[in-house]
């Protein structure tokens, strides 16, 4: 198996299956959580106790992935479809990762892809009556297009009148419990805080499972928010 490099598909998605608020008050993950520092230690067993991943869980995961050379791959569910493509839609399939405890956590971390209009935008008006023309749940080509991605729609009538409804689509019944997914999930804070996370454990999470390594799960978790909140404290509003 693998994982991937990204915090929000790897250690973050384990500290949203286990927590019902994965974020402390400072709008950070809750490193520092019991549960945070057994997902460090599951991963690090995973990686050089087990020996399941590549080196750091991570390394060559692609090229091992489309290789064929991997039973399983936590990424996001997009992954899946990207596999089902690749190999048959009977041979990859799409699944949730398991929770710290039975019914435990917040579902899982998830992200929206937006389009902004920018401040002073000429023709502004117009501009929006485009994107909604486009990208609304009245242009079901664009949405079929958006699902076969591996995207899971925002609309509802998308899951309704194509996933749910349209035999075509019917290796996308994921899609259906990964939106239950995010009724229940824990939002992420409005800001680039996560994002400032992910850079730090990229780092430290590389050190933390060298084989000779001997710092613990304290210790990548403070390095993780040291370094976080450093950085956030040069930004200026």
């Amino acid at each position: 198996m693998s994982y991937i490099p990204d915090l929000d598909a790897s250690v973050g998605a384990m500290i949203y299956s286990a927590l019902d608020v994965p974020f402390t008050e400072e709008m950070l993950l809750k490193w520092e959580s019991s549960e945070a520092l057994d997902a460090l230690r599951f991963y690090r067993k995973m990686v050089v106790e087990e020996e399941l991943t590549p080196p750091h869980g991570f390394d060559g995961y692609l090229d091992a992935y489309y290789g064929g050379k991997l039973a399983a791959l936590q990424a996001q569910s997009s992954r899946g479809v990207w596999g089902q493509l690749a190999f048959g839609t009977e041979t990859v399939r799409t699944s949730k990762i398991p929770t710290y405890t039975q019914g435990s956590g917040a579902g899982t971390a998830f992200w929206g892809n937006c389009t902004g209009l920018l401040t002073g935008a000429p023709y502004p008006q117009e501009a929006m009556d485009y994107l909604i023309y486009t990208m609304g749940p009245q242009n079901t080509g664009f949405q079929k297009t958006v699902i076969k991605t591996g995207k899971t729609p925002v609309y509802e009538s998308a899951y309704r009148d194509i996933i749910s409804s349209d035999p075509q689509f019917r290796t996308y019944q994921w899609m259906v419990e990964m939106r239950n997914e995010v009724d229940r999930s824990y939002p992420r804070p409005f800001n680039n805080y996560f994002a400032i996370q992910d850079t730090f454990y990229r780092k430290y999470i590389v050190q933390y499972t060298e084989p000779d390594s001997t710092m613990t799960a304290e210790e990548c978790a403070q390095l993780i928010l040291k370094d976080a909140r450093e950085e956030i404290a040069k930004q200026v509003l």
